[in-house]
């Protein structure tokens, strides 16, 4: 028999297993339920009353509570605001713009937009709603939908299909594919699926999902499972201009925030203060950028290490030149040439912030080497990033992030020294690299303009 604690114990695990049983059944209950009486947590008294008819006005437009129940599920499938209809502008900005910029921006821009219109955020729950009865059977099914599943399917499908459209006119635009075993439609689904499980997370516990976490996981992903076209070998260079601007991962949503605030006015402060070092940083006091910004001194100061870091900085408004120069040539080499050459131009036509950043560059690596952390003039102004991928293409052996950058302090140093025409300090800086391949033969040479 046991003592009176074992059978109090065993009668306590005997009663678990009986509410377990309910449970379950009642699961299975809810699931055999047709869909008006699984949705139909409604009068249509209550409904009519809401849109502001009479409950006759109800019945004359359904015949009955399942019809209507199956015209909820139905209205799930609407057309929504496209993405394609936006690549017009978004092939103009491409073309003007800083790549990962861009991407950023967008992705940023598209999770705003899902966490501020109640709209989207009501969708959404709705649909959660009929994701919970996505096998239940329409009570009048349609030639291509017999079920809640087959209308959520076809919303999915839809907005997959649009996702694929998108990145593939993307990657085209910047030289990229896909890298094997994966295709522009598993990609797409992955970004769907993240794009809508954040959706999910974020409306159910807001403060879990910080404002760029979307924007950050695509940018990285893309990157990750994508390649230069004619490339067989795997780049990090998207990822790593958002590597490096990230805060600490084991912060707080609340630290990355504001890590994000710092940010953003290290490049607001760039941006006014660009086109004031013309005379040099050596005659600019860092209350002059301060006011110019519209901070204090203190925030300057707080932000960078001196005036010549916020000089160097400026140089960035010829980044997207420089890209543009990579993205205008098919081989290799003339990406190369044309990207050296462009940069020495740029450097030539603004020298005192091409000055300051070739000294920040070089004080910086002295400092760091190769490990870039918060503010670094190399993340901010990353002029190897168009030279890596002909690099990688012609230079399989080597390292082709130390490569671009003994390129790019060469061709500043003959830039802001006046020796040469650009197109000439990109042929010295080619020829004179230690690297033998580039060296074996003229600029733009049969031996030299292969895609590797």
């Amino acid at each position: 028999m046991g003592t009176a604690q074992e059978r109090s114990s065993r009668f306590r695990r005997r009663e678990d297993r009986r509410a377990d049983d309910l449970i379950r059944a009642a699961w299975t209950v809810i699931d055999d339920l047709p869909l008006e009486s699984s949705m139909g947590a409604f009068t249509t008294k209550a409904v009519a009353a809401r849109a502001g008819v009479t409950t006759g006005s109800f019945f004359h437009h359904f015949p009955n509570v399942a019809a209507f129940t199956d015209a909820m599920a139905l209205g799930l499938d609407h057309d929504e605001v496209r993405q394609v209809e936006e690549l017009p502008e978004l092939l103009a900005a491409l073309e003007a713009r800083d790549v990962i910029e861009l991407l950023r921006e967008a992705m940023v821009a598209r999770w705003e937009r899902h966490r501020l219109e109640p709209e989207r955020l009501i969708g959404l729950r709705h649909e959660m709603l009929a994701w919970a009865s996505h096998h239940r059977p329409l009570a009048e099914p349609t030639a291509d939908a017999a079920t809640v599943g087959d209308v959520l399917r076809r919303r999915m499908r839809s907005r997959q299909d649009e996702v694929a459209q998108v990145w593939d006119f993307v990657l085209k635009s910047v030289g990229r594919t896909v890298v094997d075993p994966f295709t522009l439609d598993r990609l797409s689904t992955a970004l769907t699926a993240l794009f809508y499980g954040l959706g999910i997370r974020h409306a159910i516990e807001p403060e879990a999902v910080d404002d760029e976490l979307f924007a950050d996981l695509v940018g990285v992903l893309v990157a990750a499972l994508s390649k230069p076209m004619g490339s067989d070998r795997q780049l990090s260079d998207l990822s790593a201009r958002l590597e490096h601007s990230w805060p600490d991962p084991a912060a707080t949503p609340q630290a990355r925030t504001g890590a994000r605030r710092r940010a953003d006015t290290r490049h607001r402060i760039v941006d006014l203060a660009t086109g004031m070092f013309g005379d040099g940083w050596e005659a600019i006091t860092a209350s002059e950028v301060a006011e110019r910004a519209g901070v204090s001194n203190q925030t300057v100061a707080n932000l960078f290490s001196g005036v010549r870091a916020v000089a160097a900085c400026t140089f960035r408004v010829h980044m997207p030149a420089c890209s543009a120069a990579a993205n205008s040539a098919t081989s290799a080499q003339e990406r190369l040439d044309a990207v050296l050459t462009e940069l020495a131009d740029r450097a030539q036509g603004d020298p005192e912030p091409a000055r300051a950043l070739l000294a920040e560059r070089i004080a910086t690596i002295a400092r760091r080497g190769e490990l870039l952390g918060d503010g670094d003039v190399r993340s901010e102004v990353p002029l190897t990033d168009p030279l890596i991928g002909p690099l990688q293409s012609l230079l399989p052996h080597h390292n082709a992030a130390s490569v671009a950058s003994t390129l790019v302090h060469f061709t500043l140093t003959e830039a802001v020294t006046g020796s040469g025409a650009p197109a000439e300090i990109a042929a010295r800086a080619v020829h004179l690299s230690t690297a033998p391949e580039l060296a074996a033969g003229p600029l733009g040479s049969d031996e030299a303009t292969s895609d590797g």
